[in-house]
């Protein structure tokens, strides 16, 4: 549960600082891109990171439940 915990607060918090970044611009075209990519990339490792997790306990996680 660690583990989990880990990832699922430093995604939070990743995500709380990408937004706290673009509420302090004029949120134009590209930086909502730049927020938003930045956003899917964290997401992207958490889940990487959920999936290792799942692994090493013999949980196969379906990759249908998107």
């Amino acid at each position: 549960m660690d583990r989990i915990n880990a990832t699922c607060w430093g995604l939070m918090c990743r995500i709380a600082v990408e937004m706290t970044i673009a509420d302090h611009r004029a949120i134009d075209k590209a930086t909502l891109r730049r927020t938003l990519i930045s956003i899917c990339r964290h997401l992207t490792e958490a889940l990487r990171l959920l999936s290792e997790i799942a692994a090493d306990n013999g949980i196969e996680l379906d990759e249908d439940w998107s």
